[in-house]
């Protein structure tokens, strides 16, 4: 068996982490909209605002060092797109919640 790769292996686990990422930032975004708009509850909302912005951060870290490998065209096209439509849906949906208040 050839060895491995170590930048692949690296790539392909940042990817991994990354689809993870937006999975969970997207269910936070969906909750925070749900509790806003809803069920508002002031102690939950306080929490899912921080968490909005910590993991907008981190998103933003994933996604600065994907773009550093600069892989295959298809896939970064893929994390762009993905990153740019979850980072304004929270920023719009951080101005809506503070319009609101």
């Amino acid at each position: 068996m050839a060895g491995l790769d170590l930048k692949h292996t690296a790539f392909h686990s940042l990817v991994g982490l990354y689809i993870i990422w937006a999975v969970i930032f997207a269910v936070l975004l969906g909750l925070a909209t749900i509790n806003a708009f809803g069920d508002n509850n002031p102690e939950i909302g306080g929490a899912l605002l921080a968490w909005i912005c910590l993991n907008f951060f981190t998103g933003a870290a994933l996604f600065i060092v994907i773009r550093i490998f600069r892989s295959k065209p298809v896939l970064t096209k893929f994390i762009r797109l993905s990153f740019i439509i979850l980072g304004t849906a929270a920023i719009v949906l951080l101005a809506l919640i503070s319009l609101k208040k």
